[in-house]
């Protein structure tokens, strides 16, 4: 059993995902079960335990044994839009907590959590005023100050079209008796081409583009024999699920791209902007393997198609990112004016820093590892209470004054995080849902055919064996 990482962050990652797969496979989580499983003590493993159960991880059931919130888990999960091993330890540091930390006295355990895990937590009454008055200290940053206060507007939209996409994934791994394993991706993608009415939704005159879709892999795809993974793969094989994750994500953004481009090619002469779900372009992403640089190329080969005709149709395309793990912002700001900020990355920063209506200073984001070179993206935070999104878009000529347009219908078209839902643009939660519906029925469709269809067939051969 490999060991776990030295720092509390890491372990306390590790002893997340550990507890999830135990919980899975035995149906509750126990002490000794856990130290056995993480290679560490059982006295630590109590320690661990109780934060775990502060941050609603774990919750006791008697005897000794514990239960995991699985709902919470997966939608930390599906919220960032991760595999399961990507997971970061600041989801579970929920913003409610922090901002009633001064006011609760049952939050000095999560306070206790924030602080071993070297969190910030303080930031509104110390920071704000000091980015609200300070220039952007690098030539990345854009904009009279760090934090543009009150610049975002509820505007009148009649009369007009704004339309939101959105893709799932969802990835089934089938056994079959105990030798056939296989692993299905369903994907769909949804384009909601709203029609809005003095800032009503008239969902008689909008219209839907879908996309259904199945991709299968089986045996070592997607690696080769010849491939530097494959032997890798006979010895570990998470790394033969990891790429089918990889795998599966590139080509959720294929069908996703998919879905944009039809939409500016149907609706382009009646559009000012188009909201995407997620990142414009998948990145902290490196692929060797053969297939699934193809599945790059062919993301990147349609991201820059729709670059193309949204430049030529004048649209602004835009992706509204939950919960981002950048740090850019908190990177620039401790180096430039507060050395003792501690990095819990932006999301975190500006989720208490920012207030509604609030803006940050754009980033002109450059070239980084795993995204391709692309010269005009330019990214930004917005406040609608309570609920903080990163926006970040394709320069069509003035990025500032494309910033307050994006900000203006992002603002007005905002629904809050609802029972299964998202939170963001109207069309867009709208796409998200009928994509959720879209990409169930299909896997309950083809999983049942398939396990049928494999079954008589097995059940055919024994016939057959049999005669002979």
């Amino acid at each position: 059993m490999g060991r776990t990482g030295s720092t509390y962050k890491a372990r306390l990652m590790f002893l997340i995902n550990t507890c999830t797969n135990l919980f899975l496979e035995e149906g509750e989580v126990n002490v000794k079960s856990l130290a056995e499983r993480a290679d560490l003590s059982e006295r630590l493993i109590r320690d661990y335990i109780d934060d775990l159960t502060v941050l609603g991880v774990l919750s006791y059931k008697g005897h000794g044994t514990y239960d995991v919130d699985l709902e919470f888990v997966e939608s930390a999960i599906n919220v960032q839009d991760i595999e399961p091993y990507q997971l970061q330890l600041t989801k579970f540091f929920s913003p409610a907590y922090i901002s009633i930390l001064k006011t609760k006295p049952v939050a000095d355990k999560v306070r206790k959590v924030i602080e071993k895990a070297n969190f910030a937590y303080e930031y509104a009454e110390d920071f704000y005023p000091l980015l609200s008055n300070s220039a952007p200290p690098f030539d990345d940053l854009i904009g009279e100050t760090i934090i543009m206060q009150k610049m975002a507007k509820n505007v009148m939209l009649d009369n007009i079209y704004v339309p939101g996409s959105s893709a799932i994934r969802k990835k089934n791994d089938i056994t079959l008796y105990d030798f056939a394993f296989f692993t299905i991706t369903y994907l769909s993608s949804v384009s909601y081409i709203g029609y809005f009415e003095k800032n009503m939704l008239i969902h008689n005159k909008s219209e839907v583009i879908e996309y259904p879709r199945t991709e299968t892999f089986s045996g070592n795809d997607p690696f080769t024999a010849d491939e530097p993974f494959y032997e890798l793969v006979s010895e570990f094989p998470e790394l033969l699920s990891a790429g089918r994750s990889i795998a599966a994500r590139f080509l959720e953004k294929i069908q996703h791209y998919k879905a944009d481009l039809e939409t500016i090619d149907q609706w382009g002469d009646e559009l000012e902007i188009l909201f995407h779900n997620g990142s414009l372009f998948p990145h902290g992403i490196f692929v060797q393997s053969r297939k699934l640089m193809e599945l790059r190329n062919s993301a990147y080969k349609l991201f820059l198609k729709i670059q193309q005709e949204s430049e030529k149709k004048n649209i602004l395309w835009v992706g509204v990112v939950r919960e981002p793990q950048d740090n850019i912002f908190t990177k620039s700001i401790k180096a430039a004016l507060l050395p003792n900020l501690k990095d819990s990355g932006d999301f975190y920063l500006f989720h208490n820093l920012l207030r509604d209506r609030d803006l940050t200073c754009l980033v002109k984001r450059r070239k980084e590892k795993g995204r391709p070179d692309i010269d005009n993206l330019y990214e930004f935070y917005l406040k609608r209470d309570p609920h903080v999104i990163r926006l970040e878009f394709l320069s069509l000529d003035d990025p500032v004054t494309e910033q307050e347009k994006i900000a203006n219908y992002a603002y007005t078209l905002f629904v809050p995080e609802m029972q299964g839902s998202i939170y963001g643009p109207s069309s867009m939660v709208i796409a998200q849902d009928l994509s959720r519906k879209l990409v169930t029925s299909i896997s309950k469709i083809v999983d049942s055919s398939f396990r049928l269809g494999y079954k008589e067939y097995i059940s055919q051969m024994g016939e057959l064996s049999q005669e002979k």
